[in-house]
């Protein structure tokens, strides 16, 4: 949604941006991609001096993590001027940083230069001071008295319905911002669902590539949602993340990569079946399995269903900035008032006016808050510190692509072959050592009321137990 970036006084529809856009899937009108020779010269800058460097996945804290990291949280800063599709762009900031305050007290300067203007000299006041206007007396200054107490009765006629309207219209910008984190958060799920499919149903020797290919996937899915999934920025992370090889991100199809990736994954399952290296069955498991990282990855940043409506915007804004305005204007002309009650500059020796100008400094910049955090809140896939920290997310599904796909599979204990010391669910072999010992590391609680207890993530009670349930801290137990 197209929301005003310079508040309070500019347009809904165009707004300045403070940050760097997204790269762009739109410049000048055109699909950009990256042009084969921009390919070729990235593909040849990551020589293989440069590809043996570590990524995340095999050395978390290496040379490796730093440089891929480096190059994701620099597709949240690229050059600004490209833009994206429908002006979405990123604000790039903690929060709000001092010149963002400093923006919000133009309306405070504002009332301040109205002052100056209409309470020196004593030319907007010829029936005197002290008072400048009185309710005693109605036609004393009533030129300049009536224009404040018009702003005035015009901000308070729009007070609630703007705090209504305001409430409303921040709401349901949070219930955006959550439903895009909730479809990150069912994306890794599905991912890590592709994973454990395509690393047990498949023969051996095909399990690393599909894994990849599963993992790559899942990152073009997030950098669409970064409006990288064309640039030469996200191929760029894509090589240092060893996710992409020869010709693979030529044979992309361009706005739909992720698909193709998932296409790929498919074809090689069906390839497999007709080998007779898996069965129909297993097929049919791969694909609904790929069928499901389909559904969840389907464009996270979509403006169809996710964004705000572009008159409902238009309306908030400009229904605040009416108000801020008029707020504004009738705390001038009072204290303009008050500039020749005093006698001109000496009003700067007043208490009252640093007070006045303190509360309607935080009165318009809470209220201009309040309607920008649509643009925070837009896109929760930046590097900013309350965006999605996909980096570290990745790099735990990669950590588990890499297990679940290597050949020695480290991660499968020897149980899994033959276990000839299993009897039975119960903890009845359980002595009173090991109790105590549970008890130590705090696995383990009493339950002083019945005498029970139940280990937690162990054995759990019977059906009828469930009916109540206490959380203290991290450990759990269940009640009758």
């Amino acid at each position: 949604s197209s929301v005003s970036e310079t508040p309070p006084m500019a347009s809904p529809t165009k707004f300045k941006s403070r940050g760097v856009a997204f790269d762009p899937s739109v410049v000048g009108g055109e699909r950009s991609v990256p042009s084969s020779s921009n390919r070729a010269g990235l593909l040849a800058s990551m020589g293989d001096e440069n590809r043996d460097t570590s990524d995340y996945a095999t050395n978390p804290t290496g040379d490796g993590r730093r440089r891929t990291e480096r190059e994701f949280t620099f597709l949240s800063s690229l050059s600004k001027k490209k833009v994206n599709r429908s002006n979405r762009q990123l604000v790039k900031q903690k929060f709000w940083d001092w010149k963002t305050f400093l923006k919000y007290g133009a309306w405070t300067f504002w009332s301040l230069m109205l002052m100056i203007f209409f309470g020196s000299g004593g030319w907007a006041f010829p029936g005197g001071n002290n008072p400048s206007c009185t309710d005693d007396d109605p036609n004393k200054n009533k030129a300049i008295c009536g224009v404040t107490d018009t702003f005035t009765s015009g901000s308070k006629s729009l007070q609630f319905l703007s705090g209504f309207v305001l409430g409303g219209f921040v709401l349901s910008t949070r219930a955006l911002w959550i439903q895009r984190r909730t479809a990150y958060c069912a994306l890794c799920g599905a991912t890590r669902n592709l994973l454990i499919n395509v690393t047990t149903l498949t023969p051996i020797a095909d399990q690393p590539l599909l894994a990849r290919w599963a993992i790559l996937g899942y990152e073009l899915s997030v950098l669409k949602a970064r409006f990288a999934v064309d640039s030469d920025e996200g191929l760029r992370y894509l090589l240092l993340s060893k996710l992409v090889f020869e010709d693979e991100w030529s044979s992309m199809v361009n706005g739909d990569r992720h698909t193709t990736v998932w296409y790929w994954i498919q074809s090689k399952a069906a390839k497999l079946e007709r080998d007779g290296q898996i069965d129909s069955f297993k097929l049919q498991t791969i694909c609904n399995a790929v069928t499901l990282s389909r559904d969840k990855a389907n464009d996270l940043m979509s403006c169809i269903d996710r964004d705000q409506p572009s008159p409902y915007v238009f309306v908030c804004a400009l229904l605040i900035n009416i108000n801020l305005i008029f707020v504004a204007t009738a705390r001038g002309f009072e204290f303009a008032g008050w500039m020749n009650d005093a006698g001109g500059i000496q009003v700067f020796a007043e208490p009252r006016l640093y007070a006045s100008m303190f509360m309607l400094y935080l009165f318009t910049t809470i209220y201009a808050m309040l309607f920008d955090v649509c643009a925070l809140l837009y896109n929760p896939f930046g590097a900013r510190d309350f965006d999605i920290d996909h980096y570290s997310v990745g790099g735990g599904i990669r950590g588990l692509a890499e297990r679940l796909s290597s050949s020695e599979k480290g991660c499968e204990p020897k149980t899994i072959e033959q276990c000839n010391n299993f009897t039975s669910f119960s903890r009845t072999s359980l002595d009173e050592d090991d109790v105590a010992q549970i008890l130590e590391d705090g696995l383990l609680r009493t339950n002083a009321q019945n005498k029970r207890t139940s280990v937690f993530m162990g054995q759990l009670p019977t059906m009828p137990s469930l009916r109540r349930m206490s959380v203290a801290g991290p450990r759990m137990s269940f009640q009758r």
